[in-house]
């Protein structure tokens, strides 16, 4: 079952419509107000690329929208909070992020991360010493500070912060909780150049607790039956942690990535989990739905 939530944009008129699985709880994130925010990023009127801030109620009805664009500045947000049904904020609160057992801060040795579309600081190791890298996306809504060990490749790193906050801008609902992983996947990989398939596994991490995955008993046995034919270079391990995540999403239970990641036990570090995950989709093995918004309509339709 899918929850369907659908809006018209005030400016370029398109009617856009997210499907939501039953299987993503979301109350947590509700606001005092009794709404929730989404961020849809779209092309709007003349093809301009615009962010839709969208507070949508229990019932999965938008009761109001505000359409910010990249050449507004940094007060914009401020005085349109007076448009919108939100708790008036003075300043943007500090959230200490407490990263996973697995951080090693041997690349990454701490960020700032600003948020102006959700109004918020991530900050890691804010006193961290390095290497300074500050990357802005392109709506200009996050600001992203790393301080990285002297020997780092400069360049190589800045390629992945760029990746880091288009990603933070453009998902529908940024968890918390994706934040305390981001700093164990990018002290593993910050050093290489960033290449198709961990760019695929960034975009999981972001859409980890909002996205789901699932297969069938089929696919699982398949997999039991062939796995040395299908993945003729995976070892043991390998073997055992692709079985269990398929164990884990058969009988086409829909469940968030997240979710499949503490059932499991967290006995796998994160990093090689998602590894796993986009190596089950790529073969096919899950199926794997994005929580996104898509135009079902234009105004000259």
């Amino acid at each position: 079952m899918n929850r369907q939530i659908e809006y018209q944009c005030d400016e370029c008129k398109k009617i856009r419509m997210l499907l939501i699985s039953d299987a993503i709880e979301l109350k947590s994130l509700m606001l005092d107000v009794g709404t929730i925010e989404f961020v849809d990023v779209h092309r709007c009127i003349d093809d301009e690329i615009k962010a839709s801030l969208l507070y949508i109620d229990s019932y999965n009805k938008v009761r109001s929208q505000c359409i910010i664009e990249a050449e507004e500045n940094d007060d914009t947000k401020n005085e349109l909070d007076n448009l919108i049904p939100t708790v008036p904020k003075t300043d943007f609160p500090k959230i200490q992020i407490v990263p996973t057992s697995d951080f090693g801060s041997f690349n990454l040795k701490g960020f700032k991360i600003k948020d102006k579309l959700r109004q918020c600081y991530y900050l890691l190791n804010e006193n961290a010493k390095g290497e300074k890298i500050k990357v802005i996306s392109l709506l200009k809504f996050i600001e992203f500070e790393a301080t990285i060990a002297p020997e780092i490749d400069k360049k190589i790193a800045e390629r992945w912060i760029k990746r880091t906050v288009k990603l933070i801008e453009s998902v529908p609902i940024l968890e918390d909780i994706v934040i305390t992983f981001l700093p164990s996947y990018l002290d593993n990989f910050i050093t290489f150049e960033p290449k198709e398939r961990e760019i695929n596994e960034l975009e999981l991490l972001f859409n980890s607790p909002i996205s789901v995955i699932y297969t069938t008993e089929d696919k699982k046995k398949l997999f039991q039956e062939n796995w040395k034919t299908i993945c003729p270079d995976l070892g043991s391990t390998g073997y055992r942690m692709y079985n269990t995540i398929l164990e884990e999403c058969a009988d086409e239970i829909e469940k968030s990535i997240i979710d499949v990641y503490f059932q499991i036990g967290s006995q796998y570090t994160f990093p090689y989990f998602l590894a796993s995950i986009n190596e089950l989709i790529s073969l096919g093995l899950i199926c794997f739905e994005k929580l996104e918004f898509i135009t079902i309509k234009r105004p000259n339709d």
